[in-house]
């Protein structure tokens, strides 16, 4: 049996990240899907795709096994539902619609025809996250109690945004919310455990020309009782990430860097990966459940 197929939707990227992970994990990428005709054919040329086309209904109905939407928020949705309904196996970029109605809808109809699918957050493999994952559910730390996280970046700082048009519209899906912490929320959710109440403000970018947000803040209870803040801005000249998880009985706290800090009775020092966790990361260990 041959690698499984697969067609990319999306040239931005759909060609700088998916094109190179899927072929490192075994999949043959037939098929690059693109507005621009041109452009298409220019970036399918130089990963050696064969196929450069522009027509998403072709694409479904082709021979392929899999499909990976990598385009604006608001058009996931429509092009989701449609490699559903041919039973396409289905990779979504995050944000994974605009709306939660949608999004339900979305789940709904993949459980139902029953293809592998799921939202592009490849953060979970960072090694960091994937280990304070694994330190939490341990109970290195005892219950979680209290976490902070906090993600700046300079997106948005310059008075004049070089961005694509949908990210700087509500309507089109864009905004610091939907499009960073979309991994921030997963994160957690991955990390910690599931939310369970939220409440939050977002800050309009209307001095940069936006109708979505710049910013966010938002307080929030886990339903394992852990309570804690998110928050983020684009308007940093000075990135930062800073995620804190504070236990019963200790602390970890992680960031840019890949280390995870360990803070308990006996003192604060690095957690050594395990190397079970490596090979997990890696491809070859167990499945990591959701």
């Amino acid at each position: 049996m041959g690698k499984p197929t697969v067609a990319v939707i999306g040239t931005n990227i759909g060609c700088s990240l998916h094109i190179r992970a899927l072929r490192a994990s075994g999949f043959n990428v037939t098929t690059l899907v693109g507005q621009d005709p041109e452009k298409t054919a220019t970036r399918a040329k130089h990963f050696g795709i064969p196929n450069a086309i522009t027509s998403f209904d072709a694409a479904v109905d082709s021979d392929v096994d899999a499909i990976v939407v990598a385009t604006p928020p608001q058009t996931h949705f429509p092009f989701a539902m449609k490699a559903i309904a041919a039973g396409k196996h289905l990779i979504c970029e995050k944000a994974m619609t605009v709306d939660v109605g949608e999004a339900r809808e979305m789940r709904a109809a993949a459980d139902s025809a029953g293809i592998a699918n799921m939202i592009s957050h490849e953060f979970r493999w960072f090694r960091q996250n994937a280990l304070a994952r694994r330190l939490v559910r341990e109970g290195a730390i005892g219950a979680p109690i209290h976490v902070v996280a906090q993600f700046d970046h300079t997106l948005c700082a310059p008075e004049n945004l070089d961005l694509p048009g949908w990210w700087m519209t509500r309507e089109g899906g864009g905004g610091w919310l939907r499009n960073y912490n979309a991994h921030g929320i997963d994160l957690l959710r991955y990390m910690v455990g599931e939310f369970g109440a939220v409440s939050g403000i977002v800050h309009p970018g209307t001095d940069r020309g936006m109708t979505s947000d710049d910013s966010y803040a938002f307080t929030f209870v886990m339903e394992n009782g852990a309570h804690g803040a998110m928050t983020g801005t684009a308007r940093s000249w000075e990135p930062f990430a800073s995620t804190r998880i504070t236990g019963a009985t200790g602390g970890l706290s992680l960031g840019w860097a890949p280390d995870v800090i360990k803070s308990d009775a006996t003192g604060i020092a690095p957690v050594d990966v395990p190397a079970d966790l490596v090979e997990e990361l890696r491809g070859g260990g167990p499945a990591v459940d959701t």
